[in-house]
Protein backbone atom coordinates (compact mmCIF):
# COMPACT_ATOMS: atom_id res chain seq x y z
CA UNK A 1 0.00 0.00 0.00
CA UNK A 2 1.10 3.56 -0.63
CA UNK A 3 1.17 5.64 2.59
CA UNK A 4 0.99 9.41 3.19
CA UNK A 5 0.54 11.87 6.01
CA UNK A 6 -1.92 14.40 6.35
CA UNK A 7 -0.50 16.67 9.86
CA UNK A 8 -3.37 18.75 10.69
CA UNK A 9 -1.31 19.21 14.58
CA UNK A 10 -0.38 22.61 14.80
CA UNK A 11 2.93 21.32 16.20
CA UNK A 12 4.09 19.93 12.96
CA UNK A 13 6.13 16.84 14.27
CA UNK A 14 5.16 14.71 12.24
CA UNK A 15 5.91 16.66 9.08
CA UNK A 16 9.34 16.64 10.30
CA UNK A 17 9.17 12.04 11.35
CA UNK A 18 7.74 12.23 7.98
CA UNK A 19 10.59 13.82 6.11
CA UNK A 20 12.83 11.74 8.11
CA UNK A 21 11.15 8.57 7.40
CA UNK A 22 10.61 9.76 3.84
CA UNK A 23 7.24 9.25 3.67
CA UNK A 24 4.79 11.96 1.15
CA UNK A 25 2.95 14.57 3.16
CA UNK A 26 -0.63 15.59 1.84
CA UNK A 27 -3.73 12.56 1.23
CA UNK A 28 -2.42 10.76 -2.29
CA UNK A 29 -1.82 7.38 -0.49
CA UNK A 30 -3.65 4.00 -0.56
CA UNK A 31 -3.54 4.82 3.15
CA UNK A 32 -3.68 8.21 4.62
CA UNK A 33 -2.53 8.67 8.25
CA UNK A 34 -3.58 11.99 9.69
CA UNK A 35 -1.95 13.46 12.78
CA UNK A 36 -4.22 15.56 14.82
CA UNK A 37 -3.85 18.02 17.57
CA UNK A 38 -4.18 15.74 21.30
CA UNK A 39 -6.86 18.18 22.21
CA UNK A 40 -9.89 17.22 20.47
CA UNK A 41 -11.11 20.80 20.65
CA UNK A 42 -9.86 21.71 16.74
CA UNK A 43 -11.72 22.06 13.84
CA UNK A 44 -9.29 19.44 12.14
CA UNK A 45 -9.55 16.97 14.46
CA UNK A 46 -13.23 16.76 14.15
CA UNK A 47 -13.00 16.58 10.45
CA UNK A 48 -10.57 13.80 10.69
CA UNK A 49 -12.53 11.95 13.06
CA UNK A 50 -15.47 12.00 10.97
CA UNK A 51 -14.36 10.73 7.91
CA UNK A 52 -11.54 8.59 9.12
CA UNK A 53 -12.40 4.84 7.98
CA UNK A 54 -10.48 4.04 11.18
CA UNK A 55 -9.55 6.23 14.37
CA UNK A 56 -7.07 5.12 16.60
CA UNK A 57 -6.93 6.70 19.75
CA UNK A 58 -3.58 6.84 22.04
CA UNK A 59 -3.28 6.50 25.29
CA UNK A 60 -1.16 5.66 28.05
CA UNK A 61 -2.44 2.76 30.17
CA UNK A 62 -1.77 5.19 33.35
CA UNK A 63 -5.33 6.06 35.47
CA UNK A 64 -5.02 9.72 34.56
CA UNK A 65 -4.50 9.67 30.92
CA UNK A 66 -7.61 6.80 30.41
CA UNK A 67 -10.02 9.47 32.12
CA UNK A 68 -9.08 11.97 29.88
CA UNK A 69 -9.32 9.34 27.23
CA UNK A 70 -12.72 7.86 28.19
CA UNK A 71 -13.51 11.78 27.80
CA UNK A 72 -12.52 11.89 24.19
CA UNK A 73 -13.79 8.64 23.43
CA UNK A 74 -17.74 9.96 23.94
CA UNK A 75 -16.63 12.87 22.23
CA UNK A 76 -15.18 10.18 19.37
CA UNK A 77 -18.53 8.50 19.62
CA UNK A 78 -21.08 11.18 19.21
CA UNK A 79 -19.17 12.13 15.80
CA UNK A 80 -18.66 8.91 14.22
CA UNK A 81 -20.26 5.26 14.15
CA UNK A 82 -17.20 3.68 12.25
CA UNK A 83 -14.44 1.64 13.73
CA UNK A 84 -11.94 2.94 16.38
CA UNK A 85 -9.68 1.37 18.22
CA UNK A 86 -7.34 2.00 21.34
CA UNK A 87 -3.64 1.96 21.46
CA UNK A 88 -1.36 1.64 24.26
CA UNK A 89 1.60 3.70 23.88
CA UNK A 90 4.31 4.54 26.21
CA UNK A 91 3.64 1.13 27.73
CA UNK A 92 6.22 0.60 30.63
CA UNK A 93 5.80 -3.80 31.16
CA UNK A 94 6.88 -3.35 34.55
CA UNK A 95 4.49 -1.77 36.95
CA UNK A 96 0.78 -2.53 38.01
CA UNK A 97 -0.95 -0.41 35.36
CA UNK A 98 0.52 -2.52 32.38
CA UNK A 99 -0.62 -5.62 34.37
CA UNK A 100 -4.08 -3.82 35.18
CA UNK A 101 -3.93 -2.57 31.13
CA UNK A 102 -6.87 -5.78 29.84
CA UNK A 103 -9.12 -4.62 32.73
CA UNK A 104 -8.44 -0.88 32.07
CA UNK A 105 -9.06 -0.80 28.63
CA UNK A 106 -12.37 -1.51 29.27
CA UNK A 107 -13.03 2.01 30.72
CA UNK A 108 -13.11 3.01 26.68
CA UNK A 109 -15.66 2.58 24.64
CA UNK A 110 -13.53 0.89 21.97
CA UNK A 111 -11.88 -2.57 21.70
CA UNK A 112 -7.85 -1.74 22.30
CA UNK A 113 -5.66 -3.23 19.91
CA UNK A 114 -3.86 -6.22 20.68
CA UNK A 115 -0.37 -4.73 20.29
CA UNK A 116 0.71 -2.12 22.01
CA UNK A 117 4.11 0.57 21.78
CA UNK A 118 6.77 -0.13 24.99
CA UNK A 119 8.26 3.15 26.74
CA UNK A 120 11.66 3.10 24.47
CA UNK A 121 13.93 6.10 24.06
CA UNK A 122 14.95 4.41 20.39
CA UNK A 123 12.11 5.53 19.19
CA UNK A 124 13.07 9.22 19.84
CA UNK A 125 16.52 8.18 18.15
CA UNK A 126 14.66 6.88 15.53
CA UNK A 127 13.26 10.70 14.94
CA UNK A 128 16.51 12.05 14.42
CA UNK A 129 18.23 9.26 12.70
CA UNK A 130 15.48 7.09 10.72
CA UNK A 131 13.99 3.48 10.72
CA UNK A 132 17.57 1.84 10.96
CA UNK A 133 18.19 3.05 14.20
CA UNK A 134 15.96 1.01 15.65
CA UNK A 135 16.66 -2.54 17.14
CA UNK A 136 15.28 -5.11 15.43
CA UNK A 137 13.11 -6.54 18.42
CA UNK A 138 11.92 -2.51 18.49
CA UNK A 139 11.17 -2.43 14.70
CA UNK A 140 8.82 -5.68 14.93
CA UNK A 141 6.97 -4.05 17.83
CA UNK A 142 6.20 -1.38 15.46
CA UNK A 143 5.62 -3.38 12.50
CA UNK A 144 3.04 -5.59 14.47
CA UNK A 145 0.94 -2.61 15.14
CA UNK A 146 1.23 -1.27 11.81
CA UNK A 147 0.21 -4.72 10.49
CA UNK A 148 -2.75 -4.75 12.38
CA UNK A 149 -3.97 -1.51 11.42
CA UNK A 150 -3.30 -2.47 7.66
CA UNK A 151 -5.35 -5.67 8.48
CA UNK A 152 -8.56 -3.31 10.12
CA UNK A 153 -8.01 -1.52 7.43
CA UNK A 154 -8.63 -3.59 4.88
CA UNK A 155 -11.24 -5.61 6.45
CA UNK A 156 -13.54 -2.26 6.85
CA UNK A 157 -13.06 -1.59 3.05
CA UNK A 158 -14.09 -5.13 1.83
CA UNK A 159 -16.86 -4.90 4.73
CA UNK A 160 -18.16 -1.34 2.71
CA UNK A 161 -17.49 -3.55 -1.09
CA UNK A 162 -19.61 -5.77 -0.07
Amino acid sequence: QSVSLDDRDPQRSATNAASIFRIPLGTGGNIVIVDTAPTIGQPATFEAIRTADLVVLVSTPSPLDLATTAATAQRIQAERSGPTRLLFNLVQTNNRFFNDMPETAKEIPFPALKHFLVRRTAYQTAQLYGWRALPPLHREEVLKVAIEVAELLQSQNQTVRQ
